[in-house]
C-alpha cells in the first residue's frame, strides 16, 4: 500500500501506491538532526520502522511519527553514529544496531542489542570499524556476521542469555581480500 524512502538531509517520505502521491513523513525527526542514512529498517508484521541519522537513532510505531531513541539529549547519547539496524525476526523486540564513529577505533564503535525495541541499549561487541550486519536466521541461537571496514566480517553470537562472543569470521587469511 504504501512504499517509503530517506532523503537525505530532507527527512522520510512515503508514497501512497494507489494515488501516485509522496508526502513528508518526518514528524518528530528533529530539525537539522543532519543526514539520515540512506536505509530504514521495517518490522515485518508491524507498523514500526527504525531509520539512523547524523544524531541518533529514531522510531516509529505508524510509518508516520517519529521517536528520538538515542543521540543528544537522550539516556543513549553516546550512540549516534549508527550504520546497521537490524531486528531479530524470532523476536522482533529486539534490535541489533552497529556504531562506527570514525576509522581511529572510537570507544563506543561495536555492536549494540536492545530487548525492549529500543527503549534501552548495551553494548555486545567491540568490532573494529563496523557496517553492515545479518543475522543467521537458521542459526538456534543468535548469531550475527558483522561487516567491517578492512578487518573482514566478524561472527557475534550469544553463547548463553546476555553472553555473546566474537571471532573474526572471514579474512585475508581465509580468502576474503
Amino acid at each position: 500500500k504504501y512504499l517509503y524512502a530517506t532523503s537525505g538531509r530532507h527527512g522520510v517520505y512515503r508514497r501512497d501506491m494507489k494515488k501516485g502521491s509522496w508526502r513528508s513523513v518526518s514528524d518528530g525527526l528533529a530539525e537539522g538532526a543532519g543526514r539520515i542514512f540512506p536505509f530504514m529498517t521495517y518490522v515485518p508484521g508491524t507498523r514500526t520502522f527504525f531509520v539512523s541519522t547524523n544524531n541518533g537513532v529514531y522510531r516509529s510505531d505508524d510509518g508516520l511519527k517519529w521517536k528520538q531513541l538515542t543521540g543528544p539529549g537522550t539516556r543513549h547519547e553516546k550512540l549516534t553514529g549508527v550504520v546497521s539496524i537490524i531486528v531479530d525476526l524470532k523476536n522482533k523486540n529486539r534490535v541489533f544496531l552497529s556504531v562506527m564513529k570514525d576509522f581511529l577505533g572510537h570507544k563506543d564503535q561495536g555492536v549494540y542489542e536492545s530487548k525492549d525495541n529500543g527503549v534501552s541499549w548495551r553494548r555486545i561487541a567491540n568490532v573494529s570499524i563496523p557496517f553492515e550486519m545479518a543475522i543467521d536466521p537458521s542459526a538456534k541461537s543468535t548469531v550475527l556476521y558483522v561487516a567491517s571496514q578492512g578487518m573482514g566480517v566478524y561472527k557475534v553470537w550469544e553463547e548463553s542469555t546476555d553472553k555473546w562472543r566474537t571471532e573474526i569470521f572471514a579474512d585475508k587469511r581465509n580468502g576474503l581480500d
